[in-house]
């Protein structure tokens, strides 16, 4: 995990505050890396119910097919998955390919204790958190990362509602 830092500068709602091209925060996630405890409870619950399946049907192929379409929908635990917060836009790194985010799809945004969910609606229609984006801020420095994504938002979005 690395954060470069800041070099914004200005009062608040003046244009000196627009987010320079060289100011970047790049972080990384890897909950089941980092020791995160609801990761490892996460995969704790599957061998649970993997163990539970084979058992209700007498047949470890039952059980190892239930792994393994619970392992396929809980993919992102598992993989290191680098987020990058800049100018243009909020980036995350999956595999070698990068999905970008512009600010302008972005409508509104939510902070959390562990991350922010990035709302591609502003109306708050119930199938919203089907449409949006969380970003974890991570286990490693999470209170750097929460400030200073916190800021980038702001800066692009407005003040939180």
């Amino acid at each position: 995990m690395s954060s470069s830092p800041s070099t914004r500068s200005g009062s608040k709602g003046s244009d000196s505050q627009k987010i320079n091209r060289r100011d970047r925060l790049e972080w990384r996630v890897w909950p089941i890396y980092d020791g995160d405890f609801y990761a490892w409870m996460l995969l704790f619950g599957m061998m649970i119910l993997a163990a539970a399946a084979t058992w209700l049907t007498g047949r470890l192929e039952i059980g190892l097919l239930t792994f393994c379409l619970l392992l396929l929908t809980t993919w992102q635990f598992f993989v290191p998955i680098t987020y990058q917060a800049h100018f243009d836009g909020i980036q995350r790194r999956i595999f070698r390919r990068w999905l970008r985010l512009p600010w302008q799809r972005i409508r509104t945004y939510r902070v959390f204790p562990n991350g922010v969910f990035l709302s591609l609606q502003s109306s708050g229609q119930t199938a919203e958190a089907l449409r949006g984006t969380f970003i974890p801020f991570g286990t490693r420095m999470s209170a750097i990362v929460k400030r200073r994504l916190c800021g980038f938002l702001e800066t692009q979005l407005g003040e939180q509602k």
